[in-house]
C-alpha cells in the first residue's frame, strides 16, 4: 500500500473550522464500480473522485482474469472546480484522498432545498449498462411492441425522468425534470422501460452516476459551497481490433448551477496522482498542442515497490487529453489552461499540497500557492525566466538547449502528483457546461526519457474518435430508424434507412476519423460491402437531403 504524508489531525481540524455550514448532513459516498469493457479496469467511485479503493490504486492496464498479477496506472483523482460569486468570494470543491474529508456527495440538488441524507444515501450508486444489453431490449420490443425477456436491473431503474420503478424503491422519489439520459420511444417524456424506452449512452459499456456539493460542509478543502450538480458519465468501447480505444476510457462530466449565484471565472481541474506501477519512480509532464498531460517512468524500469506491483521492463505511458473543456464567454469550448506539478509534503513552500481553497484555486490558474508565477525551467519557482501556466511542457527525448522536462532538469524521480485544468469561464444560474476526458495508455515505449511520440499519435486518434461519436450523438435525434445486419460484418452488410426524408449519401470513417466509404444514394438501403477495410470499428454517416444527419457504428471482423 502507498504512504501518505499527510498531517490528518491537522487538516481535519484546519478544514472544519473554516468549513462553512450546511443546511444538510449528507454521509460520504461508499458506492464503488469498474468500466471493464475493454482492456481497462477503471474503479469509478460516487464522491468526486475516482481510479482507487479508497486504499489502493484501480486504474488496472491490462485488464487481467481474477488472481492475475494488477498493476494499476493510477493511484487516484478527482475532480476540482472553482469559481467566485460576484462579491468577490470564492467558491470550490475539491476532491483528494479523503483524509480530511469530502466536497461532493451522491446525487441531484434543489435550487431552493438543496438536498438531504435520505436523497444523497438513495443516489449513492452507479448505473452500469452494456450496449448489448441496451440492443437486446430494443430487440426485444420492436419484434411485437412489447417487452417479452427480464429488463436488466439497471436499465429497469435507470434514473430517466419520472421512472415508476425508481420511485417505487424506499425514498425520495425522482425530481421531475432531466436527469440521466435515455431514447423516449413513445415521445410521453417519462423514462419506461416495460414501454420499450432505454438509456442513451455513449461506447460500449457506460457507467452514469450523480453527484452536487451541497450535501455538507466542504471538510476537504474548507472551501464555500459553488450550489453544483454534476452529472458524471463513463465510457469504454470493446474493441478487439483497435489497441488505441481498446487502452482508452472516456470520462463527461455535465456541470450545472444550481444556485442563485452566476459564478465567474470558473476553473475545472483533473486532479491525478499518477503512480505507474511503483510509486516512487515517476515523472510527468504536458502537451500543450494536445491538452494533454500525462505520466512517465523516470527510471529505464519499474519494479515492484513496497508491495506495489511494478510494470518491469515493460514500461508504459498514461495520457490524460481534455476533449471539451470549459466554455469562454463566446461559448467555445477552451482546452487545457495551466498545468501544474506538486510534491506529498506541507513543506517547503510553494511546492506541497494545497492547505486551503485558495490554494487549490491558484494550482488551477496556474500559480504557486505563495502567489508568485511559475516560470520556465527548473523547478518552475523564482527562475529568472518567463512566466508560464504549463510545467515540463517538452517532450522528454528533447535534448536540446532551452527543452523543459524532468528529465531535462533533470529530477529525483519520485511520487508525483498533478492538476491540470480549463477555464476560466462564467457559469450562470441553471446553466450547465459539460467537461470531457480521455485516458490514454501506450504499452511497452522505451525509457528513460521516453518519447512520446507513440502517446501523440493515439492520443489524435482517440481525439478524432470522440469528435466523430459526439457528432453521431447529435446527428441520431431526427426521426429515421436504421438497422445495419449483420454487425459486425465479414464480408458485407446491408443498411436500412426507415424515414419521410430522402437520403442523399452514406459515408464510412475509420475510427481515427478518415473517410473510407463514399455513397451517393438516394434509396433506402445500401449494401456496404468489406472490401479492403481491416478488422476494427468504423463510423457511418447518414446525410437527409434537409441537411440532417443519422450516424453510427461499424464493426468489421476477420
Amino acid at each position: 500500500m502507498k504512504h501518505f504524508n499527510v498531517f490528518i489531525l491537522f487538516l481535519i481540524t484546519v478544514f472544519t473550522l473554516n468549513a462553512q455550514p450546511s443546511d444538510t448532513d449528507c454521509p460520504a459516498s461508499t458506492s464503488q464500480i469498474d468500466l471493464d469493457i475493454n482492456n481497462v479496469r477503471a474503479r469509478l467511485l460516487g464522491g468526486g473522485d475516482m481510479w482507487w479503493d479508497l486504499s489502493n490504486g484501480k486504474y488496472i492496464v491490462p485488464n487481467v482474469a481474477p488472481g492475475e498479477k494488477e498493476v494499476s496506472s493510477v493511484f487516484a483523482a478527482g475532480l476540482w472546480i472553482g469559481g467566485f460569486d460576484a462579491a468577490g468570494n470564492l467558491k470550490l470543491a475539491a476532491q483528494t484522498y479523503r483524509q480530511a474529508g469530502n466536497d461532493f456527495w451522491s446525487g441531484p440538488v434543489d435550487v431552493q432545498t438543496g438536498t438531504d441524507s435520505p436523497t444523497c444515501m438513495i443516489w449513492d450508486r452507479h448505473w452500469r449498462v452494456n450496449l448489448s444489453e441496451i440492443e437486446a431490449h430494443i430487440a426485444d420490443f420492436q419484434d411485437n411492441g412489447q417487452i417479452d425477456s427480464p429488463i436488466p436491473y439497471h436499465i429497469l431503474i435507470w434514473p430517466g425522468r419520472n421512472n415508476p420503478e425508481f420511485n417505487a424503491m424506499p425514498g425520495p422519489d425522482l425530481p421531475d425534470r432531466p436527469l440521466a439520459p435515455f431514447v423516449d420511444v413513445d415521445g410521453n417524456g417519462i423514462y419506461e422501460a416495460t414501454a420499450g424506452d432505454y438509456p442513451k449512452i455513449k461506447g460500449d459499456q457506460a457507467v452514469w452516476w450523480m453527484f452536487n456539493d451541497r450535501g455538507n460542509i466542504h471538510s476537504e478543502t474548507g472551501g464555500d459551497q459553488l450550489g453544483i450538480e454534476v452529472a458524471a458519465m463513463a465510457y469504454a468501447f470493446n474493441s478487439i481490433y483497435s489497441g488505441n480505444l481498446r487502452n482508452t476510457t472516456f470520462y463527461d462530466y455535465t456541470i450545472t448551477n444550481k444556485s442563485t449565484l452566476t459564478l465567474h471565472d470558473l476553473r475545472v481541474g483533473l486532479w491525478v496522482d499518477t503512480d505507474l506501477g511503483c510509486w516512487n519512480n515517476d515523472y510527468v509532464g504536458c502537451d500543450t498542442l494536445r491538452n494533454m498531460a500525462y505520466g512517465y517512468n523516470g527510471e529505464a524500469t519499474d519494479p515492484d515497490c513496497e508491495g506495489v506491483n511494478g510494470y518491469g521492463d515493460e514500461v508504459p505511458i498514461i495520457g490524460f487529453r481534455i476533449l471539451d473543456g470549459v466554455d469562454d464567454e463566446a461559448g467555445n469550448s477552451q482546452g487545457m489552461s495551466a498545468f501544474v506539478s506538486y510534491t506529498n509534503s506541507f513543506s517547503p513552500m510553494p511546492y506541497n499540497n494545497p492547505q486551503g481553497a485558495a490554494d487549490f484555486y491558484d494550482f488551477m490558474r496556474g500559480i504557486w500557492p505563495d502567489g508568485s508565477p511559475i516560470q520556465y525551467g527548473g523547478d518552475g519557482h523564482q527562475q529568472g525566466t518567463f512566466s508560464t501556466p504549463f510545467m515540463y511542457p517538452s517532450n522528454p527525448s528533447d535534448t536540446s538547449p532551452g527543452a523543459w522536462s524532468e528529465c531535462s532538469v533533470p529530477n529525483d524521480p519520485n511520487d508525483r502528483r498533478f492538476v491540470m485544468s480549463s477555464g476560466p469561464g462564467t457559469l450562470y444560474p441553471g446553466e450547465s457546461d459539460m467537461v470531457s476526458y480521455a485516458v490514454i495508455w501506450v504499452a511497452d515505449v522505451p525509457h528513460p526519457c521516453p518519447d512520446i511520440g507513440p502517446l501523440q499519435v493515439s492520443s489524435d486518434i482517440v481525439a478524432n474518435v470522440y469528435d466523430v461519436i459526439t457528432s453521431t450523438e447529435e446527428i441520431n435525434e431526427i426521426a429515421a430508424s436504421v438497422t445495419l445486419h449483420p454487425n459486425p460484418m465479414t464480408t458485407s452488410s446491408l443498411l436500412r434507412i426507415e424515414s419521410d426524408l430522402q437520403v442523399e449519401s452514406v459515408q464510412v470513417y475509420s475510427a481515427d476519423g478518415r473517410l473510407q466509404r463514399n455513397y451517393k444514394s438516394t434509396d433506402n438501403q445500401l449494401l456496404i460491402e468489406r472490401g479492403n477495410l481491416s478488422a476494427g470499428i468504423y463510423f457511418y454517416e447518414i446525410n437527409f437531403d434537409n441537411g440532417q444527419q443519422k450516424g453510427g457504428k461499424l464493426v468489421v471482423s476477420d
